[in-house]
């Protein structure tokens, strides 16, 4: 029973060395999930923001729009990348160069922003752009304090998932707009990540050229089936997180071109009869004369990403929980016989042996005792010689 409890404690103190707190986003995810908390609790807030971008996004609750429910963490003790976030009044936000309609992360003379993150720009537009905006306001206001977003960018999503998962150094979390289903290195991203509340919705959407007679997902999936040419079964998407959230229902010889960077490089692609169809996620307008637009019968939640607090997960696995109560069902219940017939019977014979002993002990002290003071507990024979005193000698 030592034995193992100094294990417990040599567990337990291996597994506090390896933690480090100061990556820790439990207090930056809180924070952000109760701002954000606070402006889908705000009449007309979401309604507004999409009404600005002519957009059609679903609120989708994975948390309930209640800010008396949702706690900022005190700055004073506030740990990790949020205390990181206080001191330099810069949130640092993850994210891929991009256009898509009013939604532009390029930089405005910048031919195309797909190959360099150095197109990336600190003054997008669009209406994750705004979102991310309201987020730091609310989080400024809360604090006292101006908090500023600094967008890193990366060429590519599968960099900025990578980024934030092992690069707490360089970033604090994603842009807001990132999938829930998507993957990192092949493995299911909600392995990987520590997200927030869901941010919106949307019910994604191919579009094909209308001479292809392609006018349904159904269609679709027949037509890259049976294409022969690399060009009948090629489809266009900004991002690979796009491509993760369909991927499912599309046949598996499908070839993905993501991480095209523009969606204006999709629709030429599309309508040039090199891709069979496209992916659009952003609700951006389409020459309906030349496309037929289809649901892809999928609704894709949106939410930032955050790095696992892996110092959180191995000091939950070193603290092992208390027993459950008992309930009212088998509380007054007997233990199982198996218990009774080798565990008690075990207990009383180690208490007798033990009492057993201990007077024995005790009897043994007592005889020595006496015999010293000459008081010996049993007289000797008659007739018999005692032997000579210990000490004493003989000659």
């Amino acid at each position: 029973m030592l034995l193992k409890v100094v294990l417990s404690a040599l567990a337990v103190s291996s597994a506090e060395g390896a933690c480090n707190k100061d990556y820790d986003s439990t207090d930056l995810s809180s924070a952000v999930d109760a701002a954000l908390m606070e402006l889908q609790a705000t009449s007309g807030w979401f309604y507004d923001l999409g009404a600005r971008f002519g957009h059609s996004y679903l609120q989708i609750n994975s948390c309930t729009a209640d800010p008396t429910k949702w706690d900022y963490p005190d700055a004073l003790t506030a740990t990790g990348l949020l205390k990181r976030v206080l001191a330099s009044g810069e949130l640092k936000v993850a994210g891929t160069p991009w256009s898509a309609g009013l939604t532009n992360y390029c930089a405005p003379d910048a031919t195309s922003c797909f190959g360099s993150a150095a197109n990336g720009v600190q003054n997008p537009t669009g209406y994750w752009v705004d979102m991310l905006a309201d987020i730091a306001y609310q989080l400024s206001q809360h604090y006292g304090q101006t908090i500023t977003v600094k967008r890193v960018y990366y060429d590519t999503s599968d960099l900025v998932n990578d980024a934030v998962a092992n690069s707490p150094e360089d970033v604090d979390m994603s842009e807001p707009y990132y999938y829930l289903g998507g993957f990192l290195n092949s493995e299911p991203r909600f392995e990987y990540f520590h997200f927030s509340c869901v941010t919106a919705a949307a019910s994604s959407e191919f579009f094909a050229l209308k001479d292809s007679g392609i006018s349904s997902t159904a269609d679709l999936v027949d037509a890259i089936a049976n294409a022969e040419a690399v060009a009948g079964r090629t489809m266009g998407f900004i991002g690979a997180g796009n491509y993760d959230a369909v991927s499912s229902i599309l046949p598996s010889n499908v070839n993905a071109n993501f991480d095209m960077g523009e969606f204006d490089d999709i629709v030429s692609a599309v309508a040039a009869g090199s891709f069979i169809a496209g992916y659009r996620s952003e609700g951006v307008a389409l020459n309906e004369s030349l496309f037929s637009v289809f649901d892809t019968g999928i609704i894709s939640p949106r939410a930032i990403l955050y790095r696992l607090d892996e110092e959180c997960e191995c000091e939950a696995k070193a603290a092992l929980p208390a027993p459950p109560p008992p309930s009212e069902a088998n509380a007054a219940s007997p233990p199982p016989p198996e218990a009774e017939s080798t565990t008690t019977p075990l207990i009383i014979a180690v208490i007798v042996v033990g009492a057993v002993a201990l007077v024995l002990a005790l009897l043994l002290a007592l005889l020595i005792v006496k015999e010293r003071a000459g008081v010996p507990v049993f007289m000797p024979i008659p007739g018999s010689k005692a032997p000579p005193a210990v000490g004493m000698g003989t000659v």
